[in-house]
């Protein structure tokens, strides 16, 4: 097996001894990161899951409120009603695990609507407004969830590829070779003993 850079002879065995020790320490690293990463991903989904439900729950609410409202003032009615509502106001924050970044909602607003939205507003618009606005920070909610559950579990797949071609693959290769380097080593050794013997007996 030819690795490439390897010297020759006994400063080879400590060539291979180094690398293998950061091969060592380089799974180890990779196999707690993976861990972590597990952990966090294992959450993430089950929040995410979580904020579907309730994202699907509110996004019916507010569809049962539009179309009250709808039946009650038509479609010129609810766009007159919305004309003064106060747009929504969303903040955003980082997460980092392990080295994995992605967006967190820190705060999500919404503003009273302006005393000239009242008078053309119908029995139902108040409602259908408070309605759609938490189908608006549930989807909010479960959008960055998901995407942050996606995004560890990327990480965490490549993370795996990575320990396994460190740890099933490149320490093998080296630990064989060292242990074929040793075999040439000792065998050489032998030699030589038996050239020394060989030359003090003549």
């Amino acid at each position: 097996m030819t690795i490439r850079g390897l010297p020759p002879g006994r400063a080879g065995r400590l060539w291979l001894d180094r690398r293998i020790g950061v091969a060592r320490r380089a799974a180890d690293v990779l196999d707690r990161r993976l861990r972590i990463l597990a952990a966090h991903q294992a959450r993430l989904e089950v929040d995410a899951s979580r904020a579907e439900v309730a994202w699907r729950s509110r996004h019916a609410e507010a569809e049962t409120w539009l179309l009250r409202a709808a039946v009650l003032a038509h479609r010129r009615g609810i766009r007159t009603a919305a004309a003064d509502r106060p747009e929504a106001g969303i903040e955003l924050g980082r997460e980092v695990v392990a080295g994995v970044t992605f967006p967190v909602l820190v705060r999500f607003t919404v503003g009273e609507p302006t005393p000239s939205a009242a008078p053309a507003a119908t029995a139902a618009a108040d409602p259908a407004a408070r309605a759609c606005a938490a189908a608006l920070e549930a989807a909010v909610r479960y959008a960055l969830t998901d995407a942050a559950a996606r995004a560890v579990r990327v990480e965490a797949e490549q993370t795996r590829v990575r320990r396994r071609a460190v740890a099933d693959r490149w320490l093998p290769r080296l630990q064989d070779r060292l242990h074929t380097l040793n075999a040439e080593l000792d065998e050489q050794e032998r030699a030589e003993a038996t050239s020394r013997r060989r030359g003090l007996g003549r």
